[in-house]
């Protein structure tokens, strides 16, 4: 007694037309519209599919493929994000849209046509940091302005606009000081306002209040090279006739004065001897001119030592 399989793998269930061909698989059609179809996206054939003939004659191959039949296998299957189907029954592409892009934006990456940059933002003016720079400001226009007129030849009005600015200056350090800002507190400014002040007494034949300038800057020790303003000091000592106390200043200067500095120390000793003339203190006008001729050439020195021998 033979047997007989209940199943043949790809026999033919009809011979109907090649393109209604249907295998059994275990007696189960294939048919993607049963209750055994996989995936929903086999309901509709792929777009491309060709009919494979078998060269040796025959149904074309048959089989499964992870739940695809080898006859759906003919065209090139399309990617997609998931198992969507179009409208048309295409599955669509794969995006390749990047992150964050659009093509309806211009690609610009270093931002070379996003415009002028906006203006920049005022500083508030009521911190006191920034109106204590004003009153440092309005301080160097008054010397400016003082300097422009002495040099105009008004020196009233030059002593006015330094007498301002020392005003000023004085007002600008309480006001540091009362806001905490005592570390911003200028000393160049304090010795410029100071000296152009003495200079504008000077000029305008006030000695007295010129030397108690100048001492206030020389008396400073936040001003170790102020000594050399005691030159200024012997010369106002002169234009008053008072010889011994322009050469006390002189020399006092000279011994802030390095020796490297040989040609301002000969100007004071030349400044020594004609103070010494004019006491008549010859013995000691001589070795000062000598000095000086020794060294620098000066038909005046000359001159004035020929006198001095006389």
């Amino acid at each position: 007694m033979s047997f007989t399989p209940s199943f043949n793998f790809g026999s033919k269930k009809s011979n109907s037309n090649d393109d209604d061909d249907e295998y059994s698989f275990g007696g189960t059609s294939l048919d993607p519209t049963s209750q055994y179809a996989h995936t929903q996206h086999l309901k509709q054939p792929l777009v491309g599919a060709q009919k494979v003939s078998n060269p040796y004659g025959g149904p074309p191959p048959t089989g499964r493929v992870g739940g695809i039949t080898g006859r759906q296998m003919t065209g090139r299957l399309m990617t997609a994000q998931g198992n969507v189907v179009g409208k048309d029954g295409q599955r669509p592409m794969t995006s390749v849209k990047g992150a964050n892009y659009s093509s309806k934006k211009n690609f610009d990456p270093l931002q070379q046509h996003r415009g002028p940059a906006p203006p920049l933002e005022e500083k508030s003016e009521s911190s006191p940091e920034e109106q204590a720079k004003k009153k440092e400001r309005n301080v160097h226009k008054l010397m400016e302005e003082s300097a422009a007129a002495a040099y105009n030849g008004d020196i009233v009005m030059a002593l006015e606009r330094a007498k301002d600015a020392g005003k000023k200056e004085k007002q600008l350090c309480k006001f540091r000081e009362s806001h905490g800002l005592s570390e911003g507190i200028n000393l160049d400014l304090t010795y410029a306002v100071c000296f152009n002040l003495a200079s504008m007494f000077h000029l305008n034949k006030m000695y007295g209040e010129a030397l108690n300038t100048y001492q206030l800057i020389v008396k400073n020790k936040q001003y170790p090279q102020a000594g050399r303003l005691r030159v200024n000091m012997g010369n106002i000592y002169y234009e008053q006739k008072k010889y011994a106390n322009a050469i006390k200043m002189y020399r006092m200067a000279m011994d802030q004065i390095p020796n490297t500095s040989k040609e301002i120390r000969f100007k004071i000793r030349r400044n020594i001897g004609v103070c010494s003339l004019r006491q008549g203190n010859f013995a000691d006008a001589i070795d000062n001119f000598e000095t000086v001729l020794e060294n620098v050439s000066i038909f005046i020195l000359s001159f004035r030592s020929f006198l001095a021998y006389i």
